[in-house]
């Protein structure tokens, strides 16, 4: 089971035993497929309508844009490089740069969802939402300053 999120910049994958999901025109079963979707297709969390998700599936080669639609929330699950903000400062400092001299360009509390990218040294690249609700913002954070986010069922 997933839970409420508000946050935008947390990313989902495709999960279902079937090996796909259909992302629809509308947040229904009945609705126009938009496009079917393999397990473990990327995509990305718009906003919740009952239990359907908006979200913008990730195109399947760089030439394509990303595609909006609706999909059920028992066919995906959290993106498997989701951690979430645990320091005992109760922020985290995400910088420009994988160093802690680097210009931070933002702060995040604790219990903040991010999703891993890349690992340079003992600090983890990060997608996060700023404050401003920009979303798809990238820094580094120190890897003591995350955790791993475990799904409440």
């Amino acid at each position: 089971m997933i839970s409420s999120l508000s946050a935008l910049a947390v990313r989902y994958v495709v999960d279902t035993k079937d090996g796909y999901a259909n992302l629809r025109e509308e947040a229904n079963s009945k609705s126009k497929v938009i496009k079917k979707l393999k397990n473990n297709h990327e995509m990305v969390f718009w906003h919740e309508k009952g239990e359907w998700f908006c979200v913008g599936a990730e195109p399947d080669d760089k030439y394509s844009d990303m595609t909006d639609g609706y999909i059920h929330r028992s066919q995906i699950k959290l993106h498997p490089k989701t951690y979430t903000i645990s320091s005992k400062d109760g922020y985290a400092n995400v910088r420009n740069e994988a160093a802690a001299n680097s210009h931070s360009i933002a702060e995040l509390k604790n219990g903040t969802l991010v999703t891993k990218f890349e690992e340079k040294g003992e600090w983890w690249g990060i997608e996060f939402d700023s404050e401003d609700g920009t979303p798809f913002d990238y820094g580094y954070v120190h890897k003591s300053q995350l955790k791993k986010y475990v799904e409440k069922m």
